[in-house]
């Protein structure tokens, strides 16, 4: 519990098995336990791990309840529960996502899908790997006009990148270049 996931990505669910149990259903709630969805039905249970591809659904009361598969009956059901609440925050750069020119002096938008994120930063790399910070706006926003005076931008290898302001790992960067 207490993680911040995003949305689109995959984490490991583990578990320690034990010798009872075979296989074991992994479901998530995104209201503190109160109801449950199916992740997988049924996995081998002494593989002690899972791939989550997290779905596109954002908020901050979910929960991972790992339980035997095979029981048929309440007395025979094995579980245990996150400990605490986690959070899914959905944050995808939907342009520029390379190819693009931007121009001196002139406005363009750029646009992402965002969900559970307060503050976003977006910074601008000129080479490649070098990023820096060029605005700080609401989570509320999907979209940005974004006006470069700086003539030191003209670069053929510029790459945006978009992340949340209180949690950096949650993040979204253009996966090939665009021009200025």
């Amino acid at each position: 519990g207490s993680e911040n996931l995003q949305s689109g990505k995959s984490y490991n669910i583990t578990w320690s098995s034990y010798s009872s149990v075979a296989n074991v259903k992994i479901e998530y709630s995104t209201n503190s336990g109160v109801s449950w969805n199916v992740i997988t039905p049924s996995v081998q249970a002494s593989l002690g791990t899972f791939p989550w591809v997290v779905t596109n659904i954002t908020g901050s009361s979910f929960r991972i309840r790992v339980s035997d598969a095979d029981a048929v009956s309440p007395t025979e059901f094995i579980n245990d529960i996150s400990d605490n609440n986690f959070s899914v925050k959905r944050l995808d750069l939907i342009s520029p996502v390379g190819g693009e020119f931007f121009q001196i002096g002139k406005s363009k938008q750029i646009s992402w899908n965002i969900g559970n994120i307060s503050t976003l930063r977006i910074d601008l790399s000129t080479d490649g790997s070098n990023f820096f910070n060029i605005a700080e706006i609401p989570g509320s926003n999907s979209t940005h006009n974004l006006l470069l005076t700086n003539p030191s931008y003209v670069s053929s290898s510029c790459y945006i990148k978009i992340y949340d302001k209180d949690n950096p790992s949650i993040v979204s960067v253009s996966p090939s270049s665009f021009t200025i």
